[in-house]
């Protein structure tokens, strides 16, 4: 795994190897040749780093995406990270801080934890990590994602439009009606 990583991309079972060929594939054909996809030690798991941002380079893989659902083969969701931290809940806290000017004042959020390999209990850390954020939470269609990726000892942090969350499944069961 990297430890440093800007994307975070799940992909089946024993493909992973061939997700983080997909990527890098990706990544150098929107202008990034020397990015690093490696595999996880979870099953299912990629991290990646570009040199790209992040939040550009989501909204270039959208594009190839819309062009042609069936473009990734590999890949089930690829989420971009704005901030890599420890794996502590005050370098979590300062990420949410620092990213926290990406929420508008009357955009409304929800708080997305994934955890891989982590003692923290998921009620206490929404608690902890909500009260950073005074806007309206919205579970069910949020203008704003505050996306948590918690793998071990890094996590990595995000705050983004659910559009930028690239669900590749979902997109490509949608092309089909």
């Amino acid at each position: 795994m990297l430890e440093n990583f800007n994307f975070i991309i799940s992909c089946r079972r024993f493909l992973e190897k061939d997700c983080a060929n997909e990527i890098w594939y990706f990544f150098s054909l929107i202008g990034d040749d020397k990015s690093k996809c490696r595999p996880t030690n979870m099953p299912g798991l990629v991290t990646a780093k570009t040199e790209l941002d992040p939040i550009q380079a989501i909204n270039q893989l959208i594009q190839i995406v819309e062009n042609d659902p069936y473009s990734f083969r590999f890949s089930l969701k690829i989420v971009p990270i704005q901030i890599c931290v420890d794996s502590n809940l005050d370098d979590i806290k300062q990420a949410i801080l620092d990213l926290k000017y990406l929420i508008n004042e009357n955009d409304s959020f929800k708080l997305e934890i994934k955890k891989r390999y982590s003692d923290f209990k998921t009620p206490e850390l929404i608690q902890e990590l909500a009260d950073l954020i005074d806007n309206k939470v919205n579970l069910t269609s949020p203008d704003k994602i505050v996306r948590i990726e918690i793998i071990g000892k890094r996590t990595g942090v995000s705050i983004l439009e659910p559009k930028q969350i690239l669900r590749l499944e979902k997109i490509k069961q949608d092309s089909l009606f």
